[in-house]
Order: structure tokens, then sequence, then C-alpha cells
């Protein structure tokens, strides 16, 4: 046990006081107080307290000394697997990260984070060979497009204002209403009577954090698409549909809509599309 005259020694190196071994032990603050009071009356210093004080003090300690353990184990590292990071501090922030996401070995963290970036960097570049260009005026940039899959966008310095953009169309999926390399012009969305959807209209569209050129549509749901939460009910026919993208050429599968979609600019096709069910 610990020794009376040591108790408040042992508290000060833990950052803790008496107050916090009285309310840990039980005890009120006086016979705490007269326990370790110099010269104490030893009738005020039976074992019972002493050892419930310590008890305490050692419990916190140990408590201590374990968090300190683990925080300060690291699983071994694979043999030149430690040539991935230039420093112990980039070691320690990814050792962090993965256990924050509680991975099952900082190695399979890794493995994983690396495999996902590099799948990424390659559908990125596959997607550079569907790319078009337009020049926006309203926003200041040269925006990339495609007519295909969404894809992200690319955002280049220019100049002008104004209510159009010009969209040069890339690939055969809008075939035969624009064809490969066709240059169109869309009315920007700040420009229109409405910034609602309308059934059959065809879209520059941001979805997925990329653009494409595709015809809005609605139709009914699967039931495969109704228990995915996918759908809604037209309010017009009390039916479950979905919002769709569609190209114009048969070829190329529609886009169902799973998530919140936004429109850049309606392209003018002289269609009387309805409107939005």
């Amino acid at each position: 046990m610990i020794a009376f005259e040591d108790i408040d020694n042992r508290l000060e190196s833990l950052g803790l006081d008496r107050a916090w071994l009285a309310e840990i032990t039980g005890r009120s603050p006086g016979s705490i107080r007269s326990a370790l009071a110099p010269n104490a009356d030893p009738s005020k210093r039976s074992s019972l307290i002493q050892k419930a004080l310590s008890d305490a003090i050692e419990a916190e300690e140990a408590n201590r000394a374990s968090a300190r353990e683990k925080e300060g184990q690291r699983e071994s590292v694979p043999p030149g697997y430690s040539a991935l990071f230039l420093n112990d501090e980039e070691l320690d922030l990814v050792d962090k990260a993965s256990r924050l996401v509680e991975a099952p070995s900082l190695a399979a963290f890794c493995h994983d984070i690396i495999q996902g970036e590099a799948r990424r960097i390659i559908a990125e570049n596959a997607a550079k060979a569907s790319i078009v260009s337009f020049p926006t005026k309203d926003r200041g940039a040269h925006l990339m497009a495609a007519a295909g899959s969404p894809i992200n966008a690319e955002m280049i310095e220019s100049h002008g204002g104004g209510d159009t953009v010009k969209i040069r169309i890339s690939g055969l999926s809008m075939d035969p209403l624009f064809s490969d390399g066709e240059i169109v012009t869309g009315l920007l969305k700040h420009a229109c009577r409405s910034s609602e959807w309308k059934r059959g209209y065809v879209y520059l569209v941001s979805y997925e954090g990329g653009l494409t050129v595709k015809r809005y549509n609605t139709r009914l749901a699967t039931p495969e698409e109704i228990e995915a939460g996918i759908s809604y009910v037209s309010p017009r026919d009390h039916k479950a549909k979905v919002r769709v993208l569609e190209s114009e050429n048969p070829a190329f599968p529609e886009i169902v809509i799973k998530g919140d979609v936004d429109w850049i600019a309606w392209i003018d096709t002289k269609a009387s599309p309805s409107e939005s069910q």
C-alpha cells in the first residue's frame, strides 16, 4: 500500500487531487483531509482508508500505463514496406488513419487505398477519350463534357458573360440527334424560365461529379428499384417511377438517377416535351 505521506505526491503526478480521491473511494473529503494531515491522529489513519486510497491511485496508474502501451503499439511493418514512407511522421499519419477506420491491419489499409487510387486514375484517363470541350461565358471558365457516361469537369480560365453555352458533342450516344463533333448551343439554367426538370428535354447535366449530355425522362420502376429506394410516386397517376437520363442511340444504356442531380443548360431540339411527372 502507498504510505499516507506519499499519497499527495502520487495524486499530483497524475494531475489529480483529493476531491477526485473522495469521489472515487466514496470517502468524505473531511476523512481524507484528516488522514493525510501532517502529524495526523493515528486513529484517523486506519488500514482500511489507507487501502481504499492506495487502490484507487494504483488502479488509475495502471489504467494510464495500459493506455500508453496501447497507443505506442504499432504492428510490425513487413520487410521493404517502410520504403513507402519518407519518415516516421508519414507512417504515423497512415497508421492513425487505418485505426480510425478500424482496418484489419496497416498493410491491408495501404493495399486498399493504393488499389482504389489506381482504379480512379485508370477510369479518369480512360474517360478522356470521350471528353469534349465547350466554352461557357457565364462562369468564366472552360468546361469539359461528354455525350457518353458522366465524367469529371475540367475548369479552364476564360472571359466573357452571357446566357448560352457552346457544347461540342463527342461520341455516338446522342446519334442521330447529335453527331460526333457537332457543336450545339445550350441555354444556361439561370436564363431559363423554369429550373425544374421536364420530361423529354435534352440537358447538359452535372451527375456524379461529371458532365454529360442526355435526355431526361421517367419510367415505371421495377420491383428491385422500389426495394432499393430509388423510386418515387408520381403525383399524376400514383405509380412508382424512376428518373432516367437517356441516350438517343439505343446501343447506349440509360442512366438511372439514384441521387441528387443538377442540370447546367437546356439544349433546344425543337421537341415538345411534356412536364415532369
